[in-house]
């Protein structure tokens, strides 16, 4: 079953023109679980020495920020991050994820 949001927007995809409603807002547990897998990604070894690979969990981050942020494309709203990353042109998905970084904090 898929939730229903009310406190939404809908943008155009500057190249596509793809209608994409996103999400205005989300919940402070849907946050500590976008945060989290960054911080999950790194680890302190013996001696204090720490690794992390941030490139994976930011990546991992931004795709489970568009999930929870993006609603819907063109009516379809199963499936979002795999339309983002297989159906539409990268200015799109970097336009959307521009679009979601203005609701985040790393947006600021």
């Amino acid at each position: 079953m898929t939730k229903e949001y009310t406190d939404v927007r809908t943008v155009k995809l500057p190249q596509s023109g793809k209608g994409v409603i996103i999400r205005n807002w989300i919940t402070g547990r849907e946050r500590e679980v976008i945060d989290a897998i960054l911080t999950n990604s790194v680890e302190i070894a013996d001696g204090g020495a720490v690794m992390a690979k941030a490139g994976d969990a930011m990546t991992k981050q931004v795709h489970k920020e568009l999930e929870t942020f993006v609603v819907s494309i063109d009516d379809i709203k199963e499936g979002v991050l795999g339309i983002l990353l297989d159906d539409v042109s990268a200015d799109d998905y970097a336009f959307i994820c521009k679009e979601i970084k203005k609701k985040t904090n790393t947006g600021k």
